[in-house]
């Protein structure tokens, strides 16, 4: 059950209040966090939405379908061959796959950009909750979340329905980013985990936010390492500054002589 903890409509007062509930203190260390850009976006992985009446063979024969072939054309692209049906399914949800897999982090503020990275005409959401983290993920399906070959005594404690597994971070991408993933048993309901809250704020402070986190180093470079993510971070912070009334004739003023 999801309980809503907080609603913002001011810069302030949620920064004040993420700020202390979430930076730097002992009682964040066994959170982890989703951010999302539009409030309205529930725990749904991406393989389960708007394919149940579909899936008449079940859930998983698509999703093997699906890396079957992913595997198919993209071992000429590797450098690097992934061993186990984990390694290729982190690997498939990087670039955009649809799995049973959901984006977490350990990290309050990676959750902060992702709900403020895009759709400024929509408020943002943030999802937290405590979890026990998988490492030796080879333990479980990816298929079910649960124990490949069950022990007489489990050690593993679902909160709710999902297994939340921590990749290698072999990419730059997952440690900059505290990458968790949360492994869902039924992709087409969303994820209802014991104690599971949210944070609501106003599409308002997404720009400001934006600065806030550039500043303290969460830009778009450092979410997505690489060229790509570098040229974001330009256009970021230059082109678009124009497009911010608050700073628009400031802007003008000092730059368009």
């Amino acid at each position: 059950m999801t309980e809503k903890s907080c609603d913002f409509q001011d810069f302030d007062s949620f920064w004040l209040d993420y700020s202390t509930r979430f930076l730097n203190t002992e009682a964040s260390a066994s959170l982890v966090f989703r951010g999302a850009a539009d409030s309205e976006y529930d725990l749904k992985p991406s393989i389960g939405r708007t394919t149940e009446k579909h899936a008449k063979n079940g859930i998983e024969t698509l999703e093997r379908l699906i890396m079957d072939e992913f595997k198919r054309l993209a071992a000429a692209e590797l450098d690097k061959t992934p061993e186990t049906d984990w390694e290729w399914l982190f690997l498939a949800q990087h670039y955009g796959l649809p799995t049973r897999l959901l984006d977490w982090s350990t990290n309050p503020l990676v959750a902060l950009y992702f709900a403020i990275e895009q759709y400024d005409d929509k408020d943002g959401l943030i999802y937290y909750t405590q979890a026990s983290i998988q490492d030796k993920y080879e333990l479980f399906s990816p298929y079910t979340a649960n124990y490949v070959n069950p022990p007489k005594m489990s050690t593993v404690r679902h909160l709710g329905n999902a297994l939340f597994v921590r990749p290698k971070y072999t990419d730059r991408r997952y440690l900059n980013q505290q990458s968790v993933f949360a492994c869902s048993p039924n992709p087409f309901e969303p994820l209802n985990m014991e104690g599971l809250q949210k944070i609501t704020f106003s599409r308002k402070l997404k720009p400001k936010l934006r600065r806030v986190l550039r500043t303290l180093g969460v830009s778009t470079s450092f979410i997505y390492p690489g060229i790509g993510g570098i040229a974001a971070d330009a256009k970021n912070s230059q082109f678009d500054l124009i497009k911010d009334e608050s700073i628009n004739a400031f802007y003008l003023m000092t730059y368009a002589k």
